[in-house]
């Protein structure tokens, strides 16, 4: 092996380590990064016109990301202020108190064996979370950057994407991502909607209140990946089992189901008429986006296969015909 061969395998043995390096300093930020395309992508078209009208770019970037802030932490302060008032009520009731409690778990072996462990993960969750605060804030900053960013050298930045792209037709791939992106957060929202007007109906007639917050409770979370109906009907039907609705509890169990099937099937349904993906793909994009990248993989998974689907069938066109 002479000189010459050694010096570029060297090179190449030393780029792949900065690489790597690379990726690895990256790698905790990539939800955050996909996230901020992913706003930046949402709310471009609010950007063009604000620019239309004010004509100073910065400015007009900076009052998009206001109202991102807005959109995110003002229905948050709502729940959490309209759950503690609740839950104050709640307690006022003497329903939730360390008497009644005591009560119902002398009275059932199952709660009696499990009340310690369910307090003792609770607190750990609870603790955890805590914990994870600052880091999901440098998230959220980085977010905030990147879609700051985005917005003011976004165009520059797809030329150069463009370049990179390993397809033919790079405005038909750019284009089919974007209705992709477009497709899942319409999903969310038409879903969320349908979400909200079930629970509504179920709670009105099983005579669950407050039933208007806890439905719209229940189709904010719909939008919230991992947590959905379940983080409302699962402590509801533990009160309401507490307090012996033996029917109530059942009306809730069934909703539970249905809105299951909802988030799964009907969103999976939803997302691939609109995107043009067989409902299959929106699953496994869903879930494997979500296993892979955090939160943000919802929208990222399905995107990534879509765009992944449409680079073979540039290479191998006869799948397309066979299909």
């Amino acid at each position: 092996m002479g000189k010459d061969q050694i010096k570029r395998y060297s090179l190449l043995f030393s780029l792949i380590i900065v690489l790597y390096i690379t990726y690895l300093i990256i790698q905790p930020f990539i939800p955050a990064l996909i996230c901020g395309f992913i706003f930046a992508y949402l709310f471009y078209p609010i950007y063009k016109k604000l620019n239309k009208t004010i004509p100073h770019k910065t400015f007009n970037a900076v009052m998009v990301v206001i109202l991102i802030i807005l959109i995110i932490i003002v229905p948050l302060a709502l729940i959490a202020t309209n759950l503690a008032i609740e839950t104050f009520n709640l307690y006022n009731s003497g329903i939730i108190n360390s008497d009644a409690i005591n009560s119902y778990i002398g009275g059932n072996d199952f709660i009696t064996n499990n009340y310690s462990k369910l307090v003792a993960e609770t607190s750990a969750i609870a603790s955890n979370f805590i914990k994870s605060i600052p880091t999901k804030l440098i998230d959220f900053l980085i977010i905030l950057y990147t879609t700051f960013t985005l917005l003011l050298y976004g165009d520059s930045i797809v030329k150069k994407i463009k370049s990179f792209l390993p397809v033919k037709d790079k405005d038909a791939l750019l284009n089919h991502v974007g209705d992709t992106t477009f497709a899942i957060v319409y999903g969310l929202f038409v879903t969320a909607a349908i979400m909200f007007v079930i629970s509504l109906i179920t709670f009105k007639i099983i005579g669950v209140n407050p039933a208007f917050f806890l439905s719209i409770l229940i189709g904010i979370l719909a939008l919230i990946p991992l947590l959905g109906s379940s983080v409302v009907l699962i402590p509801l039907g533990i009160i309401h089992f507490l307090r012996g609705n033996t029917y109530t509890v059942a009306g809730i169990i069934i909703l539970g189901v249905i809105l299951v099937l909802i988030e799964n099937l009907v969103k999976a349904k939803i997302i691939g008429d609109k995107a043009k993906l067989h409902p299959l793909v929106v699953i496994v994009g869903i879930f494997g986006g979500i296993k892979l990248f955090g939160f943000i993989g919802f929208i990222a998974g399905p995107v990534l296969l879509s765009a992944l689907i449409i680079i073979i069938k540039e290479y191998y066109p006869e799948l397309e015909n066979e299909a």
